[in-house]
Order: C-alpha cells, then sequence, then structure tokens
C-alpha cells in the first residue's frame, strides 16, 4: 500500500504524538522499577512500551530508533526472564537510552535529518547483556533548558495506521480473549480523538465573544425591567436572556475542561529529575508527588514547568544535606521533597518543600549586599518574610561555585517572571534546621477571567480578580506618610499605598470625599495597597490583546468589552510598579 504525502505526514505525526506519551510515562516507571525491582507486571508493561515503540519505528523505517530501542528492549528481556536483576548501573544505561531515543524522536518531530551518536548507549547495553560493566555507569544531569517541556498532543485525528501489532511477551500463555484488559483500551481508542490545540483556541474565542454578548444583554435586560416592568414581553425577555446565561455557562465551562490537562503532565518527569541529581550529589532523597490528578489549563502548564525545575533542582542542591551530615543533625538520611497540588475555588496551589537546612535570611541579605544587589542600610531595614523574598531578584544566588545544577543567578529570577506573568503569587516558609516550603498561587485558566473594575480620575479600570486580596473603604485620615511614602496599617500588617492615578499617569478627577477605596494587591511576592477613587464591581471578561500598535505597552495586560458595551483597559499592575520603580524619585 502507498500514501501520499499528507497521509505520511499524518501517520507520521501520530507516531511522534503516542511515542511522546509513551516516554513520558516510560521515565516515572522506571524509577519506580527501581524502586520495586521485583515488580514483574510494572516490568512487562515497561518492555511492551519499548517493543510498541521499536515497531511502529520499524514500519515508518526510523533506523536509528529501532536499533536504539532493539538493545534496550534486549536488556529489559533478560530482566524480565530474570536473568539479570535491577541495578542503579542498569537503570542508568537504560535511562540513557530512553533520553537517545527521545532526542531521535525530536529530530524526527522537526524533519531536521539529524543523526545521532548511538554507538556509545547501544555498546553500553551491549556490555551489560555481556555480563561487564558499562564504559560509563555516572549519570548526566540535564540544564533546565535540556529538560522536555510537557506534551500536548496538536497532530489532527488518529488515522489507522499500518504497523505491525507488539509481541506479547513469552510468560503471558493466556489466550487474547482470556484477557480482560484488552477490551477496555479498545474502547477508550475508539471514544477518543486528537484535536488541533488552534480549533480549540478558536472555539473558545467564540465562547468568549457570546460571553460578551450576554453581559450586554442582561445588562439590557436590567434597563427593560427597570422602565418596562409591567410589560409582558420584559418578562419573557428576562426568561430568555436567563435561560441564555445558564447555556452560556455551562458552553464556557465545557471548552474549559477540553482545554484542561491535569498537572501531571508537568510532574510526571519529576522522579527521574530528582533520581539523576541525588545520583550525581551522592544524596539520598525520596521524592513524594500528589495531587497529580488536578487539572489546568494548557497554558498554565506550559507556564509552570521551568519554574518547578529550578525550585527543585535548588532544593536538592542547596535546601538538602548530604545524608552524613543528616544523621549527624538527628535527621533521616533520606531527604525528602514533596511536590503537590490542588484546587483552591478558582485558583490551583502548588507547593515544593523539603526538609533541608532550610534559609538564613542573615545569609540571604549579605549575598544581596556582597552582590551590590541592596544597600546595606535597606537590607538591614527588611522583615524575615521580604529577607526571603531577595532571592527572586536577578543575579542573586549564594552559592560559592557555578556547577551544572545551580549558582548562576538565574533560576529563582525565571521562577518569578514566569509566575507572574500568569497572575500568580509567590510565598515562601522557611525555618532554619527544618526546611523550606515555596508555594504558588495560580488562576485554574487565563482565558476567561474575573476581574474587578475600578474607577481613577475618571476613567474605569479591570484589575485580574487572582490578584486582588480584599478591597477595604478607609478615610483619609488612616493613610499615614512614612520617609515620603504613603502606607496604611491592616490588622497588625503595614502596607505601602500607590495611588492608581498616579500610576496611570492621570490628575485626580474625583469629587473630593473623605472616603477612599484599597485595593490590596499581591503581585508576585508583593503586596501593596492601590487607591481608587470608585470600585465598580466583579465582572466576567473575556482579555483580548491591544494590536499591533499597543502591542507591549507596559502596565497594560490588554483590553476588554464590559457589559454595558465600553471598552476598557485591564492592568497589569506588576509592569506599572516596575515603570515607577525606574523613575528617578
Amino acid at each position: 500500500m502507498s500514501f501520499s504525502s499528507n497521509e505520511m505526514d499524518d501517520i507520521i505525526n501520530d507516531f511522534v504524538a503516542e511515542a511522546s506519551e509513551s516516554l513520558e510515562a516510560l521515565d516515572q516507571k522506571f524509577v519506580g522499577l527501581e524502586k520495586n525491582p521485583g515488580d514483574t507486571k510494572l516490568l512487562n508493561d515497561i518492555f511492551r512500551s519499548v517493543h510498541t515503540i521499536k515497531g511502529a519505528a520499524g514500519f515508518l523505517g526510523f533506523t536509528q530508533m529501532v536499533e536504539a530501542t532493539h538493545a534496550a528492549e534486549d536488556v529489559l528481556n533478560k530482566l524480565r526472564k530474570g536473568e539479570m536483576t535491577v541495578t542503579p548501573v542498569i537503570m542508568d544505561a537504560l535511562l540513557h537510552a530512553i533520553d537517545l531515543i527521545k532526542k531521535i524522536l525530536r529530530n524526527i518531530k522537526d524533519k531536521s535529518g539529524r543523526q545521532e551518536n548511538v554507538e556509545h548507549v547501544i555498546s553500553s547495553l551491549h556490555d551489560i547483556l555481556g555480563g561487564a560493566a558499562p564504559k560509563s555507569a555516572a549519570p548526566s544531569v540535564p540544564s533546565p533548558d535540556e529538560i522536555p517541556a510537557p506534551v500536548i498532543p496538536a497532530a489532527p485525528a488518529p488515522i489507522p495506521k499500518e504497523e505491525p501489532r507488539p509481541v506479547e511477551p513469552a510468560e503471558s500463555a493466556a489466550p487474547r480473549e482470556a484477557r480482560p484488559e484488552d477490551a477496555p483500551q479498545a474502547k477508550d481508542k475508539e471514544q477518543s480523538i486528537r484535536v488541533d490545540i488552534d480549533r480549540l483556541d478558536a472555539v473558545l474565542n467564540l465562547a468568549g465573544e457570546l460571553v460578551l454578548s450576554r453581559n450586554r444583554l442582561m445588562r439590557l435586560g436590567t434597563k427593560m425591567n427597570e422602565n418596562y416592568s409591567e410589560s409582558e414581553l420584559t418578562g419573557q425577555m428576562e426568561e430568555a436572556i436567563g435561560q441564555l446565561d445558564l447555556v452560556t455557562t455551562d458552553l464556557q465551562l465545557a471548552i474549559m475542561k477540553m482545554r484542561m490537562q491535569p498537572i501531571a503532565k508537568v510532574f510526571n518527569k519529576f522522579p527521574r529529575m530528582v533520581r539523576d541529581l541525588a545520583r550525581h550529589n551522592n544524596k539520598e532523597i525520596d521524592l513524594t508527588v500528589s495531587g497529580e490528578e488536578t487539572e489546568v489549563d494548557k497554558t498554565v502548564i506550559e507556564e509552570i514547568g521551568d519554574p518547578l525545575v529550578h525550585l527543585i533542582r535548588n532544593a536538592v542542591d542547596h535546601g538538602l544535606e548530604p545524608p552524613d551530615a543528616r544523621e549527624a543533625a538527628g535527621k533521616p538520611r533520606a531527604g525528602a521533597v514533596k511536590l503537590g497540588a490542588y484546587q483552591e475555588g478558582r485558583h490551583i496551589i502548588v507547593s515544593v518543600s523539603d526538609d533541608g537546612r532550610g534559609m538564613d535570611p542573615n545569609v540571604i541579605r549579605q549575598a544581596a549586599v556582597d552582590k551590590g544587589l541592596a544597600a546595606r542600610e535597606d537590607a538591614d531595614a527588611l522583615s524575615h518574610k521580604e529577607c526571603l523574598n531577595l532571592i527572586f531578584m536577578p543575579g542573586f544566588s549564594t552559592a560559592k561555585e557555578v556547577s551544572n545544577i545551580s549558582g548562576r543567578g538565574v533560576g529563582m529570577d525565571v521562577v518569578k517572571t514566569n509566575i507572574t506573568r500568569i497572575n500568580g503569587v509567590i510565598n515562601i516558609d522557611s525555618e532554619i534546621g527544618k526546611g523550606t516550603r515555596i508555594t504558588f498561587r495560580l488562576p485554574l485558566t487565563l482565558a476567561i477571567i474575573q476581574a474587578l473594575t475600578v474607577e481613577a480620575a475618571g476613567e474605569v479600570y479591570g484589575i485580574p480578580l487572582s490578584t486582588v486580596i480584599e478591597n477595604i473603604r478607609v478615610t483619609g485620615s488612616e493613610i499615614k506618610t512614612v520617609r515620603g511614602k504613603e502606607v496604611i496599617h491592616i490588622r497588625e500588617k503595614v502596607y505601602p499605598i500607590i495611588r492608581l492615578e498616579s500610576l496611570v499617569d492621570r490628575p485626580s478627577g474625583a469629587a473630593s470625599s473623605d472616603w477612599k477605596y484599597i485595593v490590596i494587591t499581591g503581585v508576585g511576592e508583593r503586596s501593596f495597597g492601590l487607591l481608587v477613587d470608585k470600585l465598580h464591581g466583579q465582572e466576567e471578561i473575556v482579555m483580548k490583546s491591544m494590536g499591533e500598535y499597543l502591542k507591549g505597552t507596559e502596565g497594560i495586560a490588554g483590553a476588554c468589552i464590559t457589559g454595558d458595551g465600553n471598552v476598557i483597559l485591564i492592568l497589569d499592575v506588576a509592569g506599572l510598579l516596575e515603570t515607577l520603580n525606574r523613575e528617578p524619585a
């Protein structure tokens, strides 16, 4: 049978997507096998996955992938038969083979035609088969840039393939009819399709326009009820708008669920990464992952991968002590790293914690002064919490020397940049000798968001509700001035105050009133009060870009159309603060 060029591209796209998913799962399975070498079910599962990839690669003529998978398959077959036992050295060689297969797969996906050097990995596997130690047993520690991003399949719907069926393991002597697990797999495949992400985005945009129209109709319906409340037509209109509101909400939720993916897409790569880092640093580490079934929008998933990589690498390199030092301190030899996620309302909470040495605020304060990131008097005036937040400054590092894991002073800056970009909030808790916990509070989705509409200097603006902590009505006399800056004292905490009218560079247009409204906002690791003239309320909005001419305007995240038909700007408060901080005093 011959295939057209488009048909072959579709087949290759399907192969790349399916092989990527299998390889992503294999890392975690191998780490699980190393902890439980006697798990024959897991070993057979790994063998079948590798065999399936080899069969499909052979059908499509990807020779290098066939050679690498065949050598790995031979080692796995000996392990299955009990002729060898799982050891760290054998696991290193198998994981190197999986890394090589991933590289070959990326070359196939990019259509680069690049050939990888497979001889070294294959010879290591052959040495193991022959009973000799492989030439290189030390695990490689990938840099953050080399760690693959979560795979989000974007290939068209799969078409039937002509690839050979995988050979079942020799031990599995039961006839195929007697194996019930086959039926659910076939059923699952029939009930799922792959859809291009661009198509989902187009549907989401249409749903966004529908939300705007719904909001507009609801405002008009309210006005009609005020002016023509006795009319029977008004009552019918209210019923129709109410029904439209329900359907629009259900449609919006359904589309959101289509874009949602389990956070396991990100979490699954970390058991392998921690295992390699532990081997490289001669440390013993137990990684506990929880909440991997928590679902989050694909855009959020794409942004949190790099921050989590940097946090876990820092926990292994800086946070956890060597086994002997832990034992001397009365701790278990194996350090504990915990990675978790759960949903809280319209937010996702992601946390990384360890039971290591913790962060010393005095060491952080001194490092910031030594690197010229803060003046001595400013550093001495910082509280415990503010000292911990210094680690997010560009160029900050407490490492004495640069390694291939950390020390360059760019990791935590990446964490702050990525999390702030999606309106997330970062919180650090650390105790010397006990450990550190870093928490992200992230929005569930970035497409259709809740915003607080406020007024300043006669203009209405929107603030993403995910950054708003609380709103407070105060009198002008409650706002104090300390060292030339306005502050307010709320429940034993002092917040700096920034007037929104000064951020947007407009003179005050509000009538003189003793009452003021303060929006307590959390941006990145900072909290402050935003002084506004009026609070208009909460509204569901669809944020649009500003177009080519205004694209990238600092301090403006986008624009939206409100329910009354007006266009308002959505503030990027973090960007406005950066602008304010750069201005000369």
